[in-house]
């Protein structure tokens, strides 16, 4: 059995600086964009991915992949957005449950705006 190799006091203090902003720093942007956009982090999140798509389009199951988020989430969060005209859902014609979200001309305002 090998000895465990500890940090020195240098590495220490760099792992100590980046875990607490790794803990910080979620909560530093949801509450950033909720006072400047009315949105979360993971919403606007999902609002940018949309907008790098040529056309703001983009099947739900890849968009939770670029969000970093379930399925499930990203159906929650899609609807809260649809409400607020910032997305809309269509289904796609053919075989199994397949839908994309599509980025509304509001939602790709309010993304410039809060970029």
């Amino acid at each position: 059995m090998t000895e465990t190799r500890w940090l020195d006091p240098e590495e220490r203090e760099a792992w100590l600086a980046l875990v607490g902003t790794l803990m910080r720093l979620p909560a530093a942007l949801d509450a950033h964009l909720a006072e400047s956009a009315g949105l979360t982090f993971f919403e606007y999140t999902v609002l940018a991915m949309l907008s790098e798509d040529d056309d703001r389009t983009l099947r739900m199951s890849d968009l939770a992949g670029l969000a970093s988020g379930s399925l499930s989430r990203l159906s929650h969060v899609v609807s809260r957005l649809e409400r607020r005209g910032l997305v809309h859902r269509e289904r796609v014609p053919g075989p199994g449950r397949r839908t994309v979200a599509v980025l509304t001309d509001e939602g790709l305002a309010l993304v410039r705006d809060t970029a």
